[in-house]
């Protein structure tokens, strides 16, 4: 699953660099304290987030997916105050490699 926040740089350029890093920090750990145990977050780059869901089909991505983007739009990010975010989910097919699911996910 690939989490992207939306028009973020506009938080960087509003609030400052240093504001921008606090949100990205809440956010990380919204989704990290809102993900099963046996799943894996982490930062991606820039205002990117990977999650690894094992065992976990589409139906069930996309039903996490949902969850997570409106604990997100719901929270207050001082100093962005509201952020929302766009996710892409991808399922793993057996012999794929790990590079073309992430490119599926984040297109």
């Amino acid at each position: 699953m690939f989490v992207d926040l939306d028009q973020f740089k506009e938080i960087n350029d509003n609030f400052g660099h240093q504001a921008g890093d606090e949100v990205l920090q809440k956010i990380s750990s919204i989704l990290k304290n809102n993900i099963r145990n046996v799943d894996r977050c982490g930062r991606w780059g820039g205002e990117e987030f990977l999650i690894v869901c094992p065992n976990t089909d589409n139906k069930s991505g996309i039903k996490l997916a949902e969850r997570l983007r409106k604990i997100i739009a719901e929270a207050s990010l001082d100093p962005a105050n509201k952020v929302t975010d766009s996710f892409g989910i991808a399922t793993y097919s057996g012999g794929e490699k790990l590079d073309r699911v992430i490119e599926r996910a984040d297109k």
